[in-house]
């Protein structure tokens, strides 16, 4: 936020970001690892300079909702000051801010002129799933593409940027017109859920947790506590010396009808999702257990967040085992 506020770069901050922790019903701005320990709250926000919530990141050990709405407040008080000590830095440091190329104005006319019935009749066939609904527009996009590069001196990557600005303005417009999702669905209507648990018998646990194209397959492993996870000496120091509680979250390129290397090195996104589905699911599980717990998450398709299903598939599958 500090650096952007001192670059040439126009923006619409800065923010300012605090880590919140609550101890004995006290809030503690910035906590240490070892209060954080006795934490009942580990709550992540930024904050923008009117005191509007940018990014909330929380997990939490069966806090009620006041004091969380409380901690919310305490964190917009700490996030403050910070902004207004970024402000006087960029005041004494700004340079001009440079001039972001924006969309030709006579371009996105004609794009849309020729696309606009073509995608809204796409974005109102409620029979479409997402596969069917992204070959739809594909084939949309490369018909204008292939249309306008015979007449215009423009590149074909500066037209397919303008397309899929079209599309979402329209995708956009459409939503606060009609008041309905390009499925056909309200603001307030889930999709369809399925769930089915005990798939296999030999299995301490099982669940298959299914919402609308996003399906969710989750296993539970029980074991001696000697085997739960240890870390090395170095990270002993920094965090976690033992973990009686794993959650792998697993995302084949199958998933999204991708071909690719379905299993090996996890990647950024799964090591993410997997630690948010962790945070949800942890809180629940009881700490005098005498059993390391291993839940594996593998995601057969996804329309949708896959980390949630996951929570639920999770939370199935150990009310099964």
């Amino acid at each position: 936020s500090a650096s952007l506020a001192t670059s040439d770069i126009p923006w619409n901050g800065p923010i300012a970001a605090v880590r919140i922790g609550s101890i004995d019903g006290q809030f503690i701005m910035n906590p240490t690892r070892q209060q954080m320990q006795k934490s009942d709250l580990n709550l992540v926000v930024s904050v923008n300079p009117k005191g509007h919530l940018v990014m909330i990141d929380a997990s939490a050990n069966r806090l009620s909702d006041e004091k969380f709405f409380s901690a919310l407040e305490y964190s917009i008080e700490c996030c403050l000051p910070i902004i207004d000590q970024i402000k006087n830095l960029s005041n004494k440091t700004k340079r001009t801010n440079i001039e972001l190329q924006k969309f030709d104005n006579t371009l996105v006319d004609k794009i849309t002129i020729l696309c606009y019935d073509r995608v809204l009749k796409v974005f109102t066939n409620f029979t479409f799933d997402k596969i069917a609904r992204d070959t739809a527009i594909t084939a949309i996009r490369q018909d204008i593409l292939n249309e306008l590069l015979l007449k215009e001196e423009i590149s074909s990557t500066n037209l397919s940027d303008t397309f899929t600005y079209v599309v979402k303005k329209i995708f956009r417009n459409l939503i606060f017109e009609k008041s309905h999702r390009c499925d056909g669905r309200s603001f307030d209507q889930l999709r369809s859920i399925n769930c089915k648990i005990n798939l296999y018998q030999p299995l301490h646990g099982s669940a298959l947790f299914q919402r609308g194209q996003t399906q969710v397959l989750c296993t539970v492993a029980f074991d001696a506590l000697d085997s739960q996870y240890r870390n090395n000496d170095f990270v002993w120091r920094t965090g976690y010396k033992r973990k009686p509680f794993i959650l792998h979250y697993e995302f084949p390129p199958y998933a999204t009808n991708e071909i690719g290397r379905a299993y090996g090195r996890a990647d950024r996104r799964e090591l993410g999702h997997g630690a948010l589905a962790e945070k949800a699911v942890e809180p629940i599980v009881p700490n005098e257990l005498p059993f390391m717990i291993r839940l594996t998450s593998e995601v057969l398709e996804s329309n949708g967040s896959s980390s949630m299903a996951t929570v639920c598939a999770a939370s199935l599958a150990l009310m099964e085992a």
